[in-house]
């Protein structure tokens, strides 16, 4: 009986802190609201208009020493989380990023398409040449076809057949799936007799002084580039963003003429999870110049829009041919792992080192035996991906969110 009156006392105190636990919490509810009528954000506030910015240039060389040799990005708390998550930890679809695996199921026959929505790639029939190749090693042009669209056209390095064309079109659609906003992409095929030079087509050679576009011109670009038996060349087609082009933009900091440009870029979640994307696909060319801004309209308003402009150094291949076997594994410069090897007079091995690669010459060397995500590095540090996180790291609160992001 003892036993049996303690069990039932027992269970009375339990029920009486129970409910008093929950009448305090609904007492907290009424005085403090935890979570708003919006609540959770699906898509971040980007309320003001952006007419008023302005094309920038990020200058490669500055660019690259910027991050080998200095820690932009941190200033800020190294453990702070993201900034654009909303308040069930999620990010919200913006001119970043958008959701598309989780808004719907999503179709393997949409990701292979990925970001074509626009319609198919060039027109039938020949193109013609407009100007040089503005941006990137590999050999290309950019060249308009018989619908008048313009298209950024790159070719295989000679003596590595698909492997640019490859790397890109797989990669591009990879991130196009995950939620990046890409350029449209397709994969295609040319004969050199089908392209034309058009009448205002320039080069600008080493003098710095433009000219007009020759057939000779044209020709040297045919001779870097690897052709098929047929004596077709295999190529991908990107075609010309929508909106007016800003230059690219920085893995730290904002852009300080962009009103809707304040969270930190180091403390976007979207540009930390390249540290997962990337080591995933061994992107390792995370750099401003292989971005875009791009001003468009959205709404009425003036809106910019952040692409990832460039994400073909993927697996093992680049622009011209297989990644160097440390690539991924190594910055460009690392002081600490220069000294090492200094100091051992070279005996100091790496992993990459000993590391075992499959003979695809396409895919360049990428192997998954010794890889390790967490080691990986892209060729240049990133503060974006300095900042990544693990879910159960322990961090510091989010970092202060203007009211005019949250809640308008």
């Amino acid at each position: 009986m003892r036993a049996s009156g303690a069990v039932t006392s027992a269970t009375t105190v339990v029920g009486a802190l129970l409910c008093g636990a929950l009448t305090m919490a609904a007492a907290g509810r009424t005085t403090t609201s935890t979570f708003r009528a919006d609540d959770p954000l699906q898509r971040e506030p980007e309320t003001q208009d952006a007419s008023g910015v302005k094309p920038v240039t990020i200058g490669l060389l500055v660019d690259l020493s910027t991050n080998l040799f200095s820690s932009p990005g941190a200033d800020t708390l190294p453990a702070v989380r993201a900034g654009n998550i909303n308040t069930i930890d999620e990010v919200p679809d913006s001119n970043w990023f958008t959701n598309r695996i989780l808004a719907r199921p999503l179709t393997l026959a949409e990701a292979a398409r990925g970001g074509g929505g626009a319609g198919p790639g060039p027109a039938p029939g020949p193109w013609t040449v407009v100007a040089e190749k503005s941006s990137g090693a590999a050999p290309g042009f950019t060249m308009q076809d018989t619908a008048g669209e313009t298209w950024f056209v790159s070719l295989d390095a000679r003596g590595y057949p698909e492997s640019a064309t490859g790397a890109l079109v797989v990669s591009n659609r990879i991130f196009w799936t995950l939620g990046y906003w890409v350029p449209d992409t397709a994969l295609t095929r040319i004969r050199p007799e089908q392209v034309l030079i058009g009448d205002t087509a320039t080069v600008r050679p080493p003098s710095g002084k433009p000219r007009p576009m020759r057939a000779a011109d044209l020709d040297e670009v045919w001779a870097r580039a690897q052709s098929l038996a047929d004596g077709s060349f295999r190529a991908v087609a990107a075609r010309r963003l929508p909106g007016r082009p800003l230059g690219g933009f920085r893995y730290f900091g904002t852009r300080p003429d962009d009103p809707n440009d304040i969270v930190p870029h180091e403390h976007r979640r979207e540009l930390r999870a390249l540290k997962v994307f990337g080591a995933w696909t061994n992107l390792v060319d995370i750099k401003a110049g292989n971005t875009l801004d791009m001003l468009v309209t959205e709404n009425g308003r003036s809106i910019v829009r952040h692409y990832l402009q460039d994400v073909g150094s993927t697996f093992g291949a680049g622009a011209l041919g297989p990644h160097e076997f440390d690539e991924g594994w190594e910055y460009l410069f690392d002081a600490d792992l220069t000294l090492k090897r200094l100091a051992s007079l070279g005996f100091f091995i790496q992993p990459w080192q000993t590391a075992t690669y499959a003979s695809h010459p396409a895919i360049g060397p990428f192997e998954s035996t010794l890889f390790d995500p967490i080691a990986w590095r892209p060729r240049v540090p990133s503060a974006a991906l300095r900042h990544a996180q693990s879910s159960t790291a322990p961090t510091t609160p989010a970092a202060p969110t203007p009211t005019t992001w949250r809640r308008h």
